[in-house]
C-alpha cells in the first residue's frame, strides 16, 4: 500500500506541474505555531499574486471522513 500511496501523490504532484506550477511533494512548513508534514504543496503566481494550495493525499477506498477535512481547513498556516 506504501507505494500505491507514493505513487498516488505523486501522480497528483505531477498533474500541477503539467500545468506550468511549482509542486512539491512532502514538504514542510512553518505555521503560525509549529510546523505541518504536507503531502504536496503548490505554489504560483497570477496576476502578481502568490497562490499556495496545499494537499493532503488520501488514497483510501471510502470517502474521507468529514473531521479529517475539518482538521486540514484548520490548520493555521502562515
Amino acid at each position: 500500500m506504501a507505494k500505491d500511496w507514493f505513487d498516488f501523490q505523486e501522480k497528483i504532484a505531477q498533474h500541477f506541474r503539467s500545468l506550468g506550477v511549482k509542486a512539491v511533494t512532502n514538504e514542510t512548513i512553518t505555521g503560525v505555531r509549529t510546523e505541518h508534514d504536507i503531502d504536496i504543496y503548490v505554489t504560483s503566481k497570477y496576476l502578481g499574486t502568490n497562490i499556495k494550495w496545499v494537499i493532503e493525499a488520501k488514497y483510501w477506498k471510502t470517502k474521507v471522513p468529514k473531521e479529517k477535512v475539518l482538521a486540514l481547513r484548520t490548520k493555521p498556516l502562515s
